[in-house]
């Protein structure tokens, strides 16, 4: 991926890198170690004087891909030069931990790069557990994820998500409350130290005591929408985590829409991942 801008004024390298392209310190010492900074062709430091007409051009795809890549299905939303947008299988690791070294999604997205001739440094802008579906968005590049990382840090994208729930909650109702975790634990609770969250939810569709909940996070603090619906009574279905006792093998939870403002043209984009087949299944079954 490349960064162009033609300078209207004699103006300092580094000032163009900033105010034309909006990288950061950090950013533009790295572009310089990598002889990634052009003006007119030729790579040049960054206390170079940029001449009026000239053209500066960075590129940004000098990281690449150090894990090991293996094949899987990838269902791709959206793609361009900076991002990949995929719908998440459920019972699938982000990223590869000691416990978890391979058969990652990142070890997938290594291989469907690798088979459209592409190697760059994979990085999640945001995650999902191992069991939630749905929306994912990747990095092509270190410009890419700040931008997006920014909006999230913001709270400006909208994420949707759908949870089977047990019960009939309210049609519309709402959970608040500031929630955190005690050292050593994952499950996370209400307790007056923890941090803000807030989430409104929407009753979509329910039978034989099951419920399919809108979720719309305001927040976005780790699991969440998973405490929030426990909370209210309504535990979300294989989330046996937060109290469900059943024999769903993973907590049904997806996340359906998402919305951000494309960090090169800024422009509005939505992003819509069909539910998977087993949140399908249960809501099927329930009506015949």
């Amino acid at each position: 991926m490349i960064l162009r801008t033609r300078v209207e004024s004699e103006r300092n390298l580094e000032k163009v890198l900033r105010q034309g392209f909006g990288l950061s310190s950090r950013m533009i010492t790295e572009l310089r170690k990598e002889g990634m900074i052009f003006v007119d062709g030729k790579v040049r430091h960054t206390n170079y004087m940029v001449k009026k007409g000239s053209e500066v051009h960075v590129k940004l795809d000098f990281e690449r891909n150090t894990y090991p890549t293996e094949a899987m299905d990838i269902e791709v939303i959206y793609e361009d030069e900076g991002l990949l947008v995929i719908n998440k299988d459920p019972y699938r690791s982000v990223h590869p931990t000691s416990g978890v070294p391979d058969g990652t999604l990142l070890n997938g997205v290594g291989h469907y790069a690798k088979m459209k001739g592409e190697d760059y440094k994979i990085r999640f802008v945001h995650r999902l557990d191992r069991d939630t579906s749905g929306v994912l968005i990747i990095a092509k590049n270190k410009f890419i994820h700040h931008k997006l990382s920014e909006q999230f840090i913001n709270r400006s994208p909208e994420k949707i998500y759908l949870a089977l729930v047990q019960g009939i909650p309210p049609k519309e109702f709402r959970v608040e409350g500031k929630i955190g975790k005690e050292e050593g634990e994952i499950r996370r609770k209400f307790f007056p130290g923890g941090q803000d969250s807030l989430t409104e939810f929407t009753r979509l569709w329910s039978q034989d005591n099951y419920s399919l909940v809108e979720c719309r996070p305001i927040t976005g603090r780790t699991h969440q929408l998973r405490l929030h619906l426990a909370h209210k009574g309504h535990v979300i279905l294989g989330d046996e985590l937060y109290g469900y006792v059943g024999d769903i093998k993973r907590q049904l939870l997806h996340c359906v829409e998402m919305s951000i403002d494309h960090p090169i043209s800024g422009e509005k984009i939505h992003f819509h991942a069909d539910l998977k087949e087993d949140m399908r299944e249960f809501m099927e079954k329930k009506h015949e």
